[in-house]
Order: structure tokens, then C-alpha cells, then sequence
């Protein structure tokens, strides 16, 4: 059995990368700067930013421009190189990029001139910077608390995706190119991207061949908390005050495993396979990293016929419940591959909270929808389920409405939510 390194941060940041089509590739720390403090002098009141650019002759020095039409220089290129190990220090650099981001409080740059990838994110709000390796094309979430950086090779591959998160300055490597193989680099002109909720759906594809059928593709999910859903208006068309959405909650930690299991029985249904699965994980909490093993359930077993070179793929999700209830946005996913049977080989990633803390839920639903439809003077508040959420702090368990097309959440202490969030 392999057994790769698992992930524990005590900031409660996890990042998860999985294919779709069922292979779990490494996720490798790539780099944990600190932010440096820029001169005081050159502070930018954020409000007033109109635009970044880089010097136009020498490349060497990026600008904020205002919307009083003046430009106040941020940073110099060398002084940004100079951030870099010594050994990987390049006389005579110069920026090669700059990307704003959408609420204009960091910019993403890149240096030019390097064998390794150079460069860094400004944090305006804050005047900050962080030297990092990243290059090539940025992509910011639509609110800013993420950002893609791809790297090229050549004219069209792709040598690197990395994966940012500025609220925690964490970067993290999605895909990297493997040169000790034959294998085609991806093509960098037919990636495509999408931020949903708190995922990041990313397809990357190799250059098609003779008869036009991608030679590869791979599908990652990357799990970003730090990702939110854009707030749309405080006050709803229909007069219900929306409350902030929640932040995201704190995880006990990410693992990932490779595991065999012996089994005597021959081919499986999915129940029984799905039931198997969850007995040996039971009996087995290291292979989620843990020494005690959570209550879990089976949420769905799916089979994938393969396609385009792609084999045959088995799909297991679960998720933690406490007192028979499933705690959000915690998961185990499993990717079986069906050529192996009588044993269960499969691949395995999981989410898990540390939810040994939780406040009690309310009474029962019509105390909740009453609370509920007083606060929303609505009549259309259906309730979907019990659920152990994290609000404000504390994990507790609330009943679940969707009203007016919106979430109607009731704690124990008749605290009442209404959140513009897809109900799940």
C-alpha cells in the first residue's frame, strides 16, 4: 500500500485536487512566502485605482495609475528578484506581466528572463509583497481570493498550472509537465475554466490528432474555501434581507491514499460494493489519516464507462455525519478501478471536520419555519433537510429551508439566515 503525504494546516486551509476521471495526481506544496512590506510612501488608496501598468521602455518598474491621472511607481523589477534565493537571481530583470484583480486589491506579476519561474503578488490594501514562483497567463477568481497562474511551453504547451490562494498566501501546484516521459504537452489554447461556488473546474486537453480526437484529457476539481459565491444584492427583489454568506469551515485535515483490498466474493453490486467500502474504512482510519474513524455515509456509487483512451472507473462518494446528521462540505472520494476485481483497488481523498463540538438544532421544522417565515413575511418556505453547518464560529446543527429561491437556515438558539446560496 501507498500511502502519499497528507496535508494539516493549522490556519484550517485545504486545497484538494482531484481528476474527474478518477486518478488522483500529488499535490505538492510549492511555495510558503512570507509577505514583505513595500515602502510606506507608496501606499495607493485602492478606491482611487484606475489601472496597473508596467513601464513601457524599460519593463523595470510596475505603476499604479489613478483616476486623477497620476502614476505612482510600486516596485521595481530587481527588487523583486532579489526576494529569490541568491543562486536563482537574475541581473537586469524585468517585469513580464501584471494582472489586476477584479476588486483591484492584488496584482499578480511575472518576471522575464528566467529558466525557473519568478514572480509575485502585490497586496495593494495591505502594501505588501510576496516573491513566488509563478509565470505566464493569471486568471483571478471573480472576487479575488484565488488566482490561476499558467505557465507556457513554447508557442502553444502548457508547462505548469499553479493554484494561489491570497487570503492565506498559500500556492499550491495543480499540474506540472512530466519531461522524463513522451508524452504531448498539453495544449494551452484549449484549457478551459469555470469558479463555481467553492470548486474550481479546470480541463486541460493535448493537441488533437490525425482524426481529431483529443489523445488526452484531464479534468481537475481544485476545493478552495477561500473561494465565496459573489453577493448579489443585500435586499432581495422581493423585499427578504439577505444576511452575508457564511464563511467556509475550519477542517481537521486532508488526506490522500492508495489502497488494496482483498476480497473473496468476486464482483460487487454497487450497495454492496458502496457497504463494503465503508466497513473497511471503519476498521481502518489511517487511511484517512485519523487514529479514530468518523461516522460516515454512502452518498452514491457510480460507474463511468471509459471513453478516448480513458478506462472504466467506479466512483464512491461519502460524507461525515455526526448523530446520523452529514456535516457540510466534508467528503471521501473514491475512485475504483474495475480491472482489478476480486480485490477493490482505489484511489482515495478526503475532507474531514473536526466536528466534535456541535450546538443543538432546533425543536422541530414548524418551529423553524415559523421563525423563518415571520422574518421573511413569506409564505413559501420548504424545508429540505437537517444539516450540521459552521456559523459564526460553532458547528450546529440547523434545519435547512429554500424560500423565494433563497436558503432559509434555523439554529437551536432561533437565530435565523437567509443566504443567496444554491441549497445542497
Amino acid at each position: 500500500m501507498r500511502q502519499n503525504t497528507w496535508i494539516k494546516n493549522e490556519t484550517f486551509f485545504i486545497l484538494s485536487i482531484r481528476l474527474a476521471c478518477g486518478f488522483l495526481p500529488q499535490v505538492v506544496l510549492a511555495a510558503s512566502s512570507t509577505r514583505v512590506p513595500l515602502d510606506a510612501s507608496k501606499k495607493i488608496d485602492t478606491d482611487q485605482l484606475r489601472g496597473i501598468n508596467i513601464e513601457a521602455l524599460s519593463h523595470k518598474t510596475i505603476f499604479a495609475e489613478l483616476n486623477n491621472g497620476s502614476k505612482i511607481p510600486i516596485i521595481d523589477a530587481q527588487s523583486l528578484e532579489d526576494m529569490f534565493p541568491s543562486s536563482e537571481r537574475v541581473p537586469n530583470t524585468e517585469f513580464k506581466n501584471a494582472e489586476l484583480s477584479p476588486d483591484k486589491n492584488f496584482v499578480a506579476i511575472s518576471l522575464s528572463h528566467h529558466l525557473k519561474a519568478h514572480g509575485g503578488i502585490l497586496d495593494l490594501k495591505h502594501n505588501q509583497v510576496t516573491a513566488l514562483p509563478i509565470d505566464g497567463k493569471f486568471i483571478w477568481s471573480p472576487n479575488s481570493e484565488c488566482l490561476l497562474a499558467v505557465s507556457p511551453m513554447g508557442e502553444t504547451g502548457l508547462d505548469s498550472v499553479m493554484f494561489y490562494d491570497a487570503t492565506l498566501n498559500q500556492l499550491k501546484t495543480v499540474y506540472q509537465q512530466n519531461f522524463d516521459t513522451d508524452e504531448l504537452p498539453l495544449d494551452i489554447s484549449t484549457m478551459t475554466w469555470s469558479f463555481d461556488g467553492n470548486l474550481v473546474h479546470l480541463v486541460l486537453r493535448q493537441p488533437k490528432n490525425k482524426s481529431s480526437i483529443p489523445l488526452n484529457v484531464q479534468r481537475y476539481e481544485i476545493f478552495a474555501p477561500s473561494l465565496r459565491t459573489p453577493e448579489k444584492n443585500k435586499i432581495s427583489p422581493n423585499g427578504i434581507r439577505l444576511d452575508p454568506n457564511p464563511a467556509p469551515p475550519p477542517f481537521m485535515q486532508h488526506h490522500e491514499d492508495d489502497i488494496t483490498i482483498h476480497n473473496d466474493t468476486g464482483t460487487l453490486d454497487d450497495a454492496t460494493l458502496g457497504q463494503v467500502v465503508l466497513t473497511h474504512l471503519k476498521q481502518n482510519p489511517q487511511w484517512l489519516g485519523l487514529k479514530n474513524s468518523p461516522e460516515l455515509r454512502v452518498v452514491r456509487v457510480k460507474r463511468v464507462t471509459g471513453a478516448a483512451g480513458i478506462k472504466d472507473q467506479i466512483f464512491i462518494n461519502l460524507v461525515q455525519t455526526e448523530k446520523g446528521i452529514d456535516v457540510e462540505r466534508t467528503t471521501v472520494a473514491i475512485s475504483i478501478d474495475p480491472t482489478r476485481f476480486p480485490d477493490i483497488h482505489f484511489n482515495l481523498a478526503s475532507a474531514l471536520a473536526n466536528a466534535n463540538i456541535i450546538l443543538p438544532g432546533p425543536p422541530n421544522v414548524q418551529y423553524s419555519k415559523t421563525l423563518l417565515e415571520q422574518r421573511t413575511h413569506s409564505s413559501s418556505a420548504n424545508f429540505i433537510r437537517q444539516k450540521i453547518r459552521w456559523i459564526n464560529n460553532q458547528w450546529r446543527i440547523v434545519d435547512i429551508f429554500s424560500v423565494d429561491d433563497y436558503t432559509g437556515i434555523v439554529d437551536g438558539k432561533g437565530n435565523v439566515y437567509v443566504w443567496d446560496e444554491r441549497v445542497y
